[in-house]
């Protein structure tokens, strides 16, 4: 069924990964992305935007005005992030030529840079696994809050990079240096890369589940010498050779992977980013939406999806798969977006009322809610007497002063009349 006019409008996430940005590629796309708002292209209201280092921000929610996003984009460009994505590539291949510079000024200069390069892949390694961990979890984290948002949602990942092996820039450095050496050998471990690429797939088919695409931007833009600039004084044709394409196969590897599982479409080697961004919209606005019925449902397990194109010079961009989730799971995932945006799906016309605000003995303020359930939403099952429904509530709030989550859960039994009201 083709949505030219999707029911459910679709919701745009524009997230900032600032652990794998630096200050000029933010400010690089801002600019094209406050022209592409302005534009129009996609209501304002259904615009997000968030951004991370260490921590998720939202920085503008769903249900904002042009000016309030413009804002957002502005604080984001200006702000003084971590010194991720290139300019910390950069600086990691400052310090490998340093210390070959400092190693073959030594008797065994190889053997010294091979002591050298452990030190620096091991660091190097651990600090950007730590930052790809760290980003999946938030995005992770994005995407389940997404969950109770009705339709599709697309999310243009603004970042430098994505490595999946990180640091293999550095070990072709020293190995251009030092080509016969085989204590370099062992740093061949720390480039393997098994446990991250599953990571990456288990996170695509959960998002998958959730009806999350993502289109990222690469915002390093084109691809320019890493091993010269500023920072970096020149180094001979033997050192340098395929550090470059090395590191930006490294840093587009994961970007690629994420756009493909979930059928978006990855931008990578431009310094414009207006054209991406319209041809998004595009896809927001038209796409086919196919459905069938599992043979099982919510047992957890991935499933793979194949789609078969008859017509001779067709090609096709689909979800690569999906993890189909318990019932519980997805409770669990509106009531997270629910706290997150504010907004969620909500097909079976439940209402919250706030009572009387009240204080006890203690000093201690409450107030009552009410959730209000239409008996139209209920199944009522034929017991011997009369037929009755099981209502499970959930309320989950997040507490201001601590940021900790409080979950309550209530089990009612409502009873339908003969008169078909219902208690």
């Amino acid at each position: 069924v083709r949505a030219s006019q999707p029911a459910d409008p679709p919701h745009l996430v524009v997230y900032f990964d600032q652990l794998h940005l630096s200050p000029s590629s933010a400010r690089r796309v801002a600019r094209d992305l406050e022209r592409f708002i302005a534009e129009g292209q996609v209501a304002a209201d259904r615009v997000a935007i968030l951004r991370q280092d260490f921590d998720l921000e939202l920085k503008v929610g769903f249900g904002s005005t042009l000016d309030q996003l413009a804002a957002a984009i502005e604080g984001i460009a200006d702000s003084s992030n971590l010194a991720g994505g290139e300019v910390a590539a950069r600086q990691a291949l400052q310090r490998m030529q340093l210390n070959w510079e400092y190693a073959r000024s030594l008797p065994n200069p190889c053997q010294i840079m091979a002591n050298l390069t452990k030190a620096e892949v091991r660091s190097r390694s651990a600090e950007l696994r730590h930052h790809f961990d760290v980003s999946l979890g938030n995005l992770n984290a994005t995407a389940r809050f997404l969950a109770g948002l009705p339709g599709l949602k697309t999310l243009v990942l603004v970042s430098d990079s994505l490595e999946i092996r990180p640091a293999e820039d550095l070990l072709l450095f020293a190995r251009n240096v030092c080509p016969g050496e085989t204590e370099l050998n062992e740093l061949e471990l720390l480039g393997e890369a098994t446990d991250q690429v599953k990571a990456l797939q288990d996170f695509a088919l959960s998002a998958n589940a959730n009806r999350v695409t993502f289109y990222p931007l690469q915002a390093s833009g084109l691809a320019y010498s890493t091993t010269f600039g500023a920072e970096n004084r020149a180094l001979d044709s033997r050192a340098s050779r395929g550090v470059d394409t090395t590191l930006r196969r490294v840093q587009q590897t994961g970007l690629l992977s994420l756009a493909e599982e979930t059928g978006g479409v990855a931008t990578l080697n431009s310094n414009r980013f207006l054209q991406p961004l319209e041809s998004i919209a595009r896809d927001m606005g038209t796409y086919y939406s196919l459905a069938y019925a599992p043979p099982t449902a919510g047992d957890g397990k991935n499933h793979s999806i194949e789609v078969k194109v008859g017509a001779r010079n067709a090609t096709v961009r689909h979800r690569l798969g999906y993890r189909d989730k318990s019932a519980t799971e997805k409770r669990d995932e509106r009531l997270e977006g629910a706290i997150a945006f504010g907004v969620m799906d909500n097909p079976s016309g439940m209402r919250l009322a706030v009572g009387t605000l009240e204080v006890d003995e203690d000093d201690r303020f409450r107030m009552p809610l009410h959730v209000l359930v239409p008996s139209a939403g209920l199944a009522f099952l034929p017991g011997r007497d009369q037929a009755a429904a099981r209502v499970e509530i959930v309320a989950r709030a997040r507490e201001a002063a601590s940021g900790q989550l409080v979950e309550q859960t209530e089990t009612l039994t409502a009873i339908r009349a003969t008169d078909g009201s219902a208690t």
